[in-house]
């Protein structure tokens, strides 16, 4: 058994990294429930294993598997979303009907 810092960034309202964190294994057994403390959580896990974590805060959620061979192990949600090959992410930008050449400040809507 490997003690294993986990850190979740991006999380919760104005960022404050609060979060449930549930770890599953490869057959989906849940095997630690616990919370961060300022976005971080130690857990006790077997060495060199895959593992499902979890992240749940307010309406945001990381799903990441993630292997232990490292003592400190980062999940970033802005990221979570941008490098899951699973979305084919458009971009929309926004104009104002009435000044179509003028376009409207952060107008842009990004969908996954």
């Amino acid at each position: 058994m490997k003690e294993i810092t986990l850190i979740f960034t991006g999380l919760g309202i104005n960022n404050i990294n609060q979060a449930d964190v549930l770890i599953y294994d490869l057959n989906n057994n849940l095997i630690i429930n616990k919370k961060t403390f300022n976005g971080r959580v130690k857990v006790c896990l077997k060495e060199k294993s895959f593992y499902k974590v979890k992240a749940i805060s307010c309406y945001e959620t990381i799903n990441k598997t993630f292997y232990t061979n490292q003592d400190i192990i980062v999940f970033n949600y802005s990221n979570s979303l941008v490098s899951n090959p699973i979305f084919n992410l458009k971009t929309f930008y926004l104009t104002d009907y009435n000044y179509p050449n003028l376009p409207i400040m952060k107008g842009t809507i990004i969908l996954g």
